[in-house]
Parts: structure tokens; C-alpha cells; sequence
């Protein structure tokens, strides 16, 4: 179980705040309970000693996080191990200490799974647990799993960031409890039309003085052959190639 230093977009939410900023990260789709519009997963067979990226049912964009586990075998096995360590733990107190064990001391900045999401009640209460014992870290997550945000919503601290991922489950919550939300846009002009800035780089996810504002975030990642978001992606590719 550990925790990982800032990728390519969470660097520029470093380097604009100027606070360290790491991540924790779980297995795609197989950790998202209360994923739909992005489901994916990558499946390992161990008799063929093959990787195979599946596609949810009712996906109409694919996870980056899923394509990158595909991609790279090293951040399968991360994120892997992460779950495994977490999934054997009996209580919410064994994770947060497991969680605290590991906890990097220079932090400042934690963003809850840049893959996976909260897939159980005492994992998400741990993560609340954890938020408590720092309160000079300011913890973030996107997250689909509506109703235990509804649940704990009283015991959630202030430094403890979250915001309702649409595409998932339990989207009818959003707007019943009025929770904070993000919605997938594949061009600017809608966020627009909807009245909603785009977040490209975490700072507003991340901003406990903006924690009750709705956001837009660019779709991307390359997606399933022949889907909108592919003839997307190559659009974008060739327009900054020239």
C-alpha cells in the first residue's frame, strides 16, 4: 500500500498552488460501484497470462485510468496491490492506520484516487478518519458513490473536498442533497452553455473556498476504436500537431 507523487496534471496543480501534492489510487471499474458512463476494467487471466480492457455495458466514454492500466503493467500492479491491502482490512480503523502508516510526511495535498472510487462504506468512512487526523491537508476526491457521501455528510471535516462525478448510479442525488458536481464535456462551448468553468487541472476540485461550486472537466483519453470520443482524441492530435 503507498501513496504516489503528483502525475503530468496533478504538477500543475503543484506548481500553482505551490503546496506537495500526492495521490491514492485503486484499480479502475473494479473499485467503482456506482460507476456508468465511464466504466471500464482492466482483466487479468491468469491461465493466458493475458491483460484484456473491458468496456461497461453502459459506457458512453472509457475511463483514462482504465487505458493506462492497460498500458502500463507497472500502474496495474500499483493500484492493484493498493486495493488488495485495503480489501483485507476488517474495519475502518485498520485502514486509516494502515493509510497513516504510509501517509506522506510532506504532503500537503491529497487527492483521493486519480483511479478508482470509494467501494465500501468503511473504506470512505476511513478516508474521513484519516482527514481528521490532518487537518493542515486538504483531501480531495470525485466520486460516484452519492450515498455514503449522504450518509457521513455531518461527519465529513472541512478539509475533506468531494465532488459528485455525473455519469454514475446514483445521479438522482445530486441535485436531491445538492451536492457539488462535475460534468464531462467534449467542447468548450458546453461548458458554456451550462454557466460552468473547466477544471484542467485540479484547482478548483481542489479548492476548499470553491467546494460548493459545479465544475466542467475535458473528456479525454483516447477510447474504444470507432467511438466518438476516438474520432475526438485524433481530432485534437492532428489539430496540435500543426
Amino acid at each position: 500500500m503507498k501513496f504516489s507523487t503528483a502525475n503530468t496534471k496533478l504538477k500543475k496543480l503543484q506548481k500553482l498552488t505551490g503546496k506537495r501534492v500526492y495521490s491514492f489510487g485503486l484499480l479502475s471499474g473494479h473499485t467503482c460501484p456506482g460507476a456508468k458512463d465511464c466504466l471500464a476494467m482492466v482483466i487479468y487471466d491468469w491461465a493466458k497470462d493475458n491483460y484484456e480492457l473491458k468496456d461497461g455495458p453502459g459506457q458512453k466514454f472509457r475511463c483514462y485510468a482504465a487505458s493506462q492500466e492497460m498500458q502500463y503493467t507497472g500502474v496495474y500492479n500499483h493500484r492493484l496491490g493498493n486495493w488488495e491491502a485495503i480489501d483485507k482490512l476488517d474495519s475502518s480503523q485498520q485502514i486509516v492506520d494502515h493509510l497513516d502508516k504510509v501517509f506522506p510526511v510532506k504532503a500537503e495535498i491529497i487527492r483521493i484516487h486519480d483511479a478508482g472510487d470509494f467501494f465500501k462504506k468503511k473504506y470512505f468512512y476511513a478516508w474521513i478518519l484519516l482527514a481528521l487526523r490532518h487537518p493542515d491537508v486538504v483531501f480531495y476526491a470525485y466520486t460516484k458513490m452519492n450515498p455514503f457521501w449522504v450518509e457521513f455528510r455531518d461527519q465529513i471535516p472541512n478539509n475533506m473536498i468531494l465532488t459528485a462525478s455525473r455519469g454514475g448510479k446514483w445521479d438522482h442525488l445530486i441535485k436531491s442533497h445538492s451536492l457539488r458536481e462535475s460534468t464531462v464535456v467534449e467542447h468548450e462551448w458546453q461548458a458554456r452553455e451550462m454557466g460552468l468553468s473547466i477544471d484542467v487541472d485540479d484547482s478548483i476540485a481542489s479548492d476548499p473556498t470553491r467546494r460548493n461550486e459545479n465544475f466542467a472537466l475535458m473528456i479525454h483519453g483516447q477510447g474504444p476504436k470507432g467511438s466518438d470520443q476516438a474520432k475526438l482524441h485524433y481530432s485534437r492530435k492532428v489539430k496540435n500537431s500543426r
